[in-house]
């Protein structure tokens, strides 16, 4: 549940974020909103979505720089980051089936519900893996993927975001105009 402090904190990131003229600052503070949005949810949940960044970052690695093109090596890295989710979703679907969430928090046993934004995430990691695969990205850079996948206004109901197309438009250098900010508000 998001708090009303986190709440108050997002104003203040999106103005850092229209004050700021650096490109690495901007990308610090989405990073950090990520980062917040994530860690709201429990730290075991941080911890598994971590997991699954790190597995999809060196898995891309290692398929491009020892195994390019291999079909095996794809389907293998794709099976590791969807296997969290199937965990999540299907072993798990007969105790959401019997069980009440409320119950499950009154227990203290929330820790057995997803993460936030797991689904979303884990098929934007397929995304990114596939046009990393297909060299289909403006850069390879850590900290741009690594917005895409912490985009927190996507995390909880999506849409899944293709990564050659936000990526893309990171890598871009955009200046926000006040007509833009009052569009966006």
């Amino acid at each position: 549940m998001v708090s009303s402090n986190y709440l108050l904190a997002l104003p203040i990131l999106v103005a850092l974020y229209l004050l700021s003229q650096s490109q690495i600052t901007r990308l610090c503070l989405l990073l950090l909103g990520g980062a917040i949005t994530l860690w709201s949810d429990g730290w075991a949940h941080f911890i598994l979505i971590l997991v699954l960044l790190v597995v999809t970052w060196w898995g891309v690695l290692l398929i491009e720089r020892h195994y390019p093109g291999n079909r095996r090596a794809l389907g293998l890295l794709i099976a590791l980051e969807i296997s969290p989710l199937l965990l999540h979703k299907f072993i798990k679907a007969d105790v959401w089936g019997l069980v009440d969430p409320a119950w499950l928090e009154a227990q203290g046993l929330t820790g057995w519900l997803p993460p936030l934004g797991l689904s979303v995430m884990t098929f934007q990691a397929v995304s990114y893996t596939f046009d990393r695969y297909r060299r289909q990205l403006d850069t390879s850079a850590w900290p741009y993927y690594a917005v895409y996948m912490t985009f927190f206004p996507h995390l909880a109901a999506g849409p899944i975001l293709r990564a050659s197309d936000f990526v893309n438009q990171l890598v871009q250098r955009h200046e926000v105009s006040s007509d833009d900010t009052r569009e966006g508000l």
